[in-house]
C-alpha cells in the first residue's frame, strides 16, 4: 500500500508541475489566465470546477485546457461554453480527453492543429 500511495503522490506532483509550466507558457504566449473564481465567467467558479482548473484568453479566443468539473455530467461544461460564446468569444478546446472528444464532436467542434506555447497542439473549435 505504501508504494501505491507514493506512486499516486508522484503522479499528482508531476501533474501539478505540468499545469504550472503550461500556465506560464500560455502567459508567455500572450494569454491572460482566467482563474476559477467566477469573476470573468460566472459559470467558471469553484463550486463547479476544481480549483486547479483554469482558462486562457487571447484576443477573442478562450482556450479550454486542464479543466475538471467537480461533478461530471451535470452540464457545467455546456453552461461554460454557452456563456463564453454569448460573450462573443470563440471556444477552443486544447488536447481534450477521449471522453470529451465525443462530446465536443457531437456539438460541432472540429479537430485541427494550432501553434500554441511554442509547439503544435491538437485543438478543437466550432
Amino acid at each position: 500500500m505504501l508504494n501505491h500511495q507514493r506512486i499516486l503522490d508522484a503522479l499528482q506532483m508531476a501533474e501539478a508541475g505540468f499545469a504550472t509550466r503550461f500556465r506560464e507558457e500560455l502567459k508567455l504566449d500572450g494569454c491572460e489566465i482566467i482563474e476559477v473564481d467566477g469573476k470573468v465567467f460566472r459559470t467558471f467558479n469553484d463550486k463547479r470546477w476544481l480549483i486547479s482548473s483554469f482558462l486562457a484568453r487571447r484576443d477573442k479566443t478562450v482556450f479550454v485546457a486542464l479543466t475538471a468539473a467537480r461533478k461530471p455530467r451535470r452540464g457545467y461544461f455546456r453552461d461554460l461554453v454557452m456563456e463564453i460564446e454569448a460573450g462573443g468569444y470563440e471556444v477552443v478546446v486544447v488536447t481534450p480527453l477521449s471522453e470529451m472528444e465525443k462530446i465536443i464532436a457531437d456539438w460541432g467542434f472540429k479537430q485541427g492543429r494550432a501553434f500554441l506555447c511554442g509547439e503544435v497542439q491538437e485543438v478543437w473549435r466550432r
